[in-house]
């Protein structure tokens, strides 16, 4: 688990931040998903403090038809190309945009806390896959 990592992660400063990360060893990949796990558990951790005055909701993209898509699966490689020949494409932003307005809907008042990972099934196939022996996966 990160927690403590990531709680450490959320006490630093933008003075000390550089630091905490070369301390570290955060690279541009491990940044980005520490800064995922941060913001998720940051809101989770708020629900505790605001109940019933407010919810918080994240949602967890995987790869979206953006102009970043190309850089994304640069920065991951083989693993992100291996999901995407699984699921057959790549999220539309209309896609995400629907699943948040969702979550922002009185239908959805009783979510609160949660990450919404919308994804297409690619983090259960790449599960799936790598506990069948796949290094992609």
């Amino acid at each position: 688990s990160n927690i403590d990592l990531l709680e450490d992660l959320l006490a630093q400063t933008p003075d000390s931040l550089a630091g905490w990360c070369d301390e570290n060893q955060v690279d541009a990949t491990r940044a980005y998903i520490l800064s995922k796990q941060a913001v998720i558990y940051w809101h989770q951790r708020a629900v505790t403090s605001h109940i019933g005055n407010l919810r918080f909701v994240t949602i967890s993209p995987s790869a979206v038809s953006t102009g970043i898509l190309d850089d994304f699966v640069k920065a991951f490689g083989p693993m992100v190309a291996a999901n995407l020949a699984r699921v057959g494409r790549s999220g539309t932003p209309e896609e995400v945009a629907r699943v948040m307005a969702f979550c922002l809907s009185p239908d959805a008042s009783w979510i609160n806390g949660v990450d919404v990972v919308t994804d297409g099934g690619m983090g259960a196939m790449a599960m799936m896959a790598e506990r069948n022996g796949d290094k992609a996966g």
